[in-house]
């Protein structure tokens, strides 16, 4: 895990340090997310993402996009309530530009865990306390301003306490805004 944030840190120094552009926005959209692994009788639960990031152009067609999102997750289990998980993220993306409106991206993602329901029910100290996850995504520049995109992330951590081998799986479909 050492290693891992010395990575993001030298890719922020790096990324600062050539940077030809720096663009800050926000961002939002649908989550549709599910638990896989140690788990039964689950189907995708509804949620939402919001948050701000900075895009930090290295190149034209290559740029670094670390991201501070609020999103709700989950899973639904046939005849039991739903579990709801409330994460803090925070993606780091990679992001490689074709013709300068269409655009594909991946990296890691660690969530905070901030709150974790069944139901009515606390269940935080269940689950433990981080996610991670890798992402994968595509995206359009739609005018200057505006963009559209879909990402999906697998979970790469356990994120149970009381189980082996359980995994967060979250689909995004959201649009930016860049100030």
């Amino acid at each position: 895990m050492r290693k891992f944030w010395l990575s993001i840190v030298a890719i922020f120094i790096v990324g600062f340090v050539t940077a030809q552009e720096i663009n800050f926005g926000v961002k939002g959209g649908f989550n549709t997310s599910m638990l896989k692994g140690d788990v039964d009788n689950t189907s995708a639960l509804s949620g939402f993402h919001a948050g701000a990031f900075a895009e930090i152009k290295i190149l034209n067609t290559l740029a670094i996009q670390p991201e501070l999102l609020y999103s709700t997750q989950g899973s639904k289990f046939d005849g039991s309530d739903d579990l709801k998980l409330d994460y803090f993220q925070v993606p780091v993306m990679g992001k490689f530009y074709f013709l300068n409106i269409v655009y594909v991206e991946g990296g890691p993602q660690v969530g905070f865990l901030t709150n974790a329901k069944l139901g009515d029910e606390d269940v935080k100290d269940s689950f433990t306390s981080t996610d991670v996850s890798l992402g994968l995504g595509a995206g359009i520049n739609l005018l200057d301003k505006l963009r559209a995109g879909v990402r999906f992330n697998f979970g790469l951590s356990d994120i149970s306490e009381t189980s082996d081998d359980v995994k967060s799986f979250v689909f995004q479909v959201g649009g930016a805004y860049i100030f």
